[in-house]
């Protein structure tokens, strides 16, 4: 496999999933995040554990996946992103995991800018949205399409962290592999209080 970088941008429940498949797939990693880790961030699929709660997010992944992908170079960056270390948005493709729209903000622009191509997750209640920007971030962001969606406050459902990082990774292989992608959003809902689960796909 040829040599491709990618930056991932925050370690919730989405980005550590995201971290560990990547990683395990052998890309060489970029992580930033400046939180700690919170005792509900952890669960089966995360890669902390009770011992790391409090301790730093991006300090505490690097270590757990040098582990479990010990021929992958992982990046620790335990900083807040703004527009004075936008620098250290680098590599062939950023994924923004964030979950924050005022990072997203710098984000956008920095890819924008770079033509860098952008994977971008964003989540409330039981929806969440995977945007694909091959040549840098669109006009349209994942937070106005949940709000046009109608997104609820309400409990993140579990599964969908799950199915973004799934999503994610199957569309940040395509594209580090050179696949022709176009611009779109997909949606995925798990709505428990009706009993429904569905998935489409709108233009952004």
């Amino acid at each position: 496999m040829l040599f491709r970088s990618i930056t991932l941008l925050g370690l919730g429940l989405v980005g550590t999933q995201l971290a560990e498949r990547l990683a395990r797939l052998g890309y060489s990693l970029r992580i930033i995040d400046r939180d700690r880790v919170y005792e509900n961030e952890l669960g089966p699929s995360s890669l902390y554990t009770t011992n790391d709660v409090q301790k730093f997010k991006a300090k505490q992944a690097k270590k757990v996946l040098e582990i479990l992908a010990p021929n992958t170079m992982v990046k620790a960056f335990h900083e807040e992103l703004s527009k004075e270390n936008a620098f250290l948005l680098q590599g062939n493709l950023i994924i923004d995991a964030s979950n924050n729209q005022s990072m997203h903000k710098i984000v956008s622009a920095a890819t924008k800018k770079s033509k860098t191509p952008l994977l971008t997750t964003h989540h409330e209640g039981g929806k969440g949205i995977l945007i694909i920007s091959p040549k840098g971030a669109t006009t349209i962001t994942a937070g106005d399409l949940l709000t046009k969606l109608n997104a609820t406050k309400a409990v993140l459902q579990p599964g969908i962290p799950h199915a973004l990082a799934g999503l994610a990774v199957i569309e940040a292989i395509a594209l580090l592999q050179g696949a022709k992608r176009d611009a779109r959003a997909i949606i995925r809902s798990e709505e428990r209080r009706v009993g429904k689960e569905g998935r489409s796909r709108v233009s952004p």
